[in-house]
C-alpha cells in the first residue's frame, strides 16, 4: 500500500536513534542537570570534560570559607597603606581582597592612579 505525498505533508517523520548517546550528550539531554550547570555559567558537560572541581577541597579553601568577617578598620588601614604607595603586607593584601562598597571603590581609584602613573 503506497502512501501519497499529499497525505504525508505536514506530518513529522518518525526519528529512530541509530547510535547510543555518549556521556556528554546524555548530560545535555538531562535538562535538570544541564540547567543547574548553565546557571553557574558552565557547559553542561563540564564535569565530563574537566572533572568535578566542586569535589576538590583543600585546607586553605576551607579556612578561607570559614574565616570570621574582617574588621572594617583593617580594610581602611590597608587602603591607607596602598594609597601611600607602600607595598601592603600579606595581611593587608588579604584585607583588600575583602573590600566591598565604598572601600572597593576607593581601592579601584588607588589602582587606577597607580596604573596611570606607570604609563608616564
Amino acid at each position: 500500500m503506497a502512501t501519497s505525498r499529499a497525505a504525508c505533508r505536514g506530518k513529522r517523520p518518525m526519528s529512530v536513534l541509530k547510535k547510543a548517546l555518549n556521556g556528554a550528550l546524555r548530560l545535555i539531554e538531562d535538562s535538570e542537570s544541564a540547567m543547574q550547570d548553565l546557571e553557574r555559567g558552565l557547559r553542561a558537560d563540564t564535569n565530563t570534560i574537566h572533572g568535578n572541581w566542586d569535589a576538590l577541597e583543600v585546607d586553605r579553601s576551607r579556612a578561607w570559607a570559614s574565616r570570621p568577617p574582617r574588621n572594617p578598620a583593617e580594610i581602611t588601614a590597608a587602603l591607607r597603606t596602598a594609597e601611600s604607595g607602600s607595598v601592603p603586607t600579606d595581611d593587608e593584601a588579604l584585607a583588600l581582597f575583602e573590600a566591598e562598597g565604598d572601600a572597593l571603590e576607593q581601592l579601584c581609584r588607588i589602582a587606577d592612579g597607580i596604573r596611570r602613573g606607570r604609563r608616564r
